[in-house]
């Protein structure tokens, strides 16, 4: 028998023993084996089990045809003794019809193949014992790569830890037990309660120590096979020493800003002394108290009058950016454009731009200038972040009312942008005398003030827009400006509009869909008794935030923007693609670190955690259906109106 795939090779007479108490059987399988040329085979025959596992002590076997009923052993038990004295020979069992179901097994516990006496595939008994020789030799092989791979993670500096696709500990190596201060058998087989970051991407976890201390792990991981399954390899750095470090600098610079503010403060003490008076007798001089004065006269003191004005929202808007908090916005946005902290939820942004004309309202009257908004009352909720819009609102309407002509109108339309239905745009505008060309396109430049401004005691210190711009930037959009002299400026940007479609994406995966692996989970949190929400409130609300951000699997689960506080609480989405078991050890690892949250441990807030999975049965596509995807997003959505709803009617 030849093997045109190996006619190149030149193999030695492989060495079989079977193990076979029928001497025709065996009769038949030598002569059959006898007539292979490449490769050749020697046969030696034992017809019970104690006389093979004899001939196997000698040595000098490189296979073994094994029947699976013998006199004096039957079953898995024939394979197990087998095993036990030779792991590293291959084997081929022989068996009857009957006996198929048992010889699968015994593939399961060592075997490399089997045959079925009888049958046709005897014919095929010389490339069987082949292929189980060279597939042995590549299981050798691998685990013998295995036991190095394995070796070098033991000696390795870096704890190491090996987590299966069920999060279980498998393997961890001694660096481990020295980081979490505990022996590897409390480790391996129990749940390793961190997430689990993107491949290759690293995570930051707090270990507590068997001490109660806390320390701080910087976390790798990479996608592994071990021990032929698909795996986690997650290596630890311990950056306790680095962060504490990092701590003391910011404090450092913390105490330098703060030094900073108290000089600011009392530097623009120093300039509102003076300036106070100048608008004080400035004034009483307008007022004609101080004696009549003639048309020139009162042309010269409403220029000091408006230049007073101009130089302290100067000074407002130096010490606006030179503060701590702005500060950081600004500066780090300045050298670092990509650290602009920016948290995102879900806004209706025409409450958002009430509430900052109800704040401007009263500058506007001051200049006989009114402020109209509007908006489609189908208009969707925007993607953004609330402080950071009304940032922007705020600087755009300020400089329409500052530029636009008494008895006008500033004008601030929201509508969905005709270019991009997946944004939202606003404008504001004015009826002022406009913005040439070339300043339009430094405009939003840090420190850029235009040398052809009509009206010079207006300028500021190019600071404002350009913050501006580095806000709506840094939630995906694009702001820009249309002005001329005859009808004035509109100042345009655009948001994103929040779609949970465009959110889901990532994780509603044809593979979570085929495996229906999905759910939701729900984090209520409200106080015992009905009341209204503080400021301490708020901040135990960010901080569950950012727990339930920490605890989901990346690419698996979604922590969905908030939706926007009710009068006494919360309510937090996951949509969660991992399957039951992970949405259950998610649930553990919540509660495990909301329960060393002081914050909320010192508050009367009560989370309430509920899960749920998706409806399967209601998104098969069949007929006019829709598809899966969208049927899961709708439940999502129904589940969102119901729990807000909910908890809106009971707290009325």
């Amino acid at each position: 028998m030849n093997y045109p795939e190996n006619q190149s090779l030149q193999i030695d007479a492989l060495k079989v023993l079977i193990i076979e108490d029928d001497p025709d059987y065996t009769g038949l399988v030598r002569r059959i084996l006898a007539r292979s040329v490449q490769p050749e085979f020697e046969v030696t025959s034992a017809l019970r089990l104690e006389d093979g596992l004899t001939f196997l002590s000698q040595g000098n076997i490189d296979v073994i045809l094994l029947d699976m009923t013998l006199p004096d052993s039957s079953g898995i038990d024939t394979l197990r003794s087998v095993v036990s004295r030779k792991r590293d020979l291959p084997i081929v069992m022989l068996t009857g019809h009957s006996d198929e179901k048992l010889a699968i097994q015994a593939l399961h516990e060592g075997a490399q193949d089997y045959l079925i006496k009888g049958d046709n595939e005897i014919a095929l008994l010389a490339r069987t014992i082949f292929y189980a020789v060279e597939r042995k030799r590549a299981q050798v092989a691998l685990q013998a790569s295995d036991d190095r791979f394995r070796q070098m993670i033991e000696k390795n500096a870096d704890p190491i830890i090996i987590i299966d696709r069920h999060f279980i500990v498998r393997f961890a190596n001694p660096a481990v037990a020295d980081l979490f201060g505990r022996h590897l058998d409390e480790l391996i087989g129990t749940v390793f309660g961190f997430p689990i970051p993107r491949n290759e991407e690293h995570l930051e976890i707090e270990i507590i120590d068997h001490n109660g201390n806390v320390i701080v792990a910087e976390m790798r991981v990479v996608d592994i096979n071990w021990e032929g399954r698909k795996a986690h390899l997650a290596s630890l750095r311990d950056i306790t020493e680095h962060k504490r470090m990092i701590a003391e600098l910011e404090q450092t610079r913390q105490q330098e800003l703060q030094m900073k503010d108290v000089f600011l403060s009392k530097v623009s003490h120093e300039l509102r002394s003076p300036l106070s008076v100048i608008h004080q007798f400035t004034t009483l001089l307008l007022d004609g108290i101080s004696g009549t004065v003639n048309g020139d006269q009162q042309d010269h003191l409403n220029i000091i009058f408006r230049n007073v004005k101009e130089l302290t929202a100067m000074i407002d808007d130096l010490l606006q950016v030179a503060r701590s908090e702005i500060n950081d916005i600004f500066k780090v946005s300045r050298h670092n454009p990509e650290n602009v902290r920016v948290v995102s939820e879900r806004v209706i942004l025409p409450e958002l731009v009430g509430e900052t004309l109800s704040m401007l309202r009263t500058i506007a009257a001051k200049n006989d200038v009114q402020l109209a908004a509007d908006s489609p009352e189908n208009l969707p909720a925007a993607h953004a972040d609330p402080q950071r819009i009304r940032q922007v609102l705020n600087n755009l309407i300020n400089n329409g009312i500052k530029y636009a002509p008494e008895n006008s109108t500033v004008n601030i339309h929201s509508r969905i942008d005709p270019e991009d239905p997946g944004f939202i745009r606003v404008s504001v505008s004015d009826s002022g005398n406009g913005i040439s060309a070339p300043d339009r396109e430094k405009i939003f430049e840090y420190l850029y003030q235009s040398d052809t401004a009509i009206d010079d005691s207006r300028k500021g210190l190019g600071i404002g827009l350009y913050i501006c711009r580095e806000i709506v930037e840094r939630h995906g959009g694009r702001i820009w400006v249309d002005s001329n002299s005859s009808t004035g400026s509109t100042f345009c940007f655009t948001i994103p509009v929040f779609s949970l479609e465009t959110l889901l994406v990532p994780i509603l995966t044809p593979e979570a869909i085929s495996a229906e692996n999905f759910g939701f989970i729900t984090v209520e949190v409200f106080p015992d008794e009905n009341r209204p929400l503080t400021n301490q409130d708020g901040k135990v609300l960010s901080e569950i935030w950012d727990i339930l951000k920490y605890c989901v699997m990346p690419d698996l689960d979604l922590v969905l923007p908030r939706m926007g506080r009710l009068d006494n609480g919360e309510i937090f989405f996951i949509a969660a693609g991992s399957p039951p078991e992970g949405i259950k050890a998610m649930i553990r690892r919540i509660n495990a670190q909301m329960r060393q949250c002081p914050r909320l441990g010192d508050s009367d807030l009560k989370p309430i955690i509920t899960s749920a999975s998706a409806r399967f049965p209601e998104c098969a596509v069949t007929g006019d259906n829709q598809d899966p995807a969208g049927c899961i997003i709708n439940q999502l959505k129904t589940l969102i109106t119901e729990k807000i709803n909910k908890r809106s009617h009971t707290n009325e």
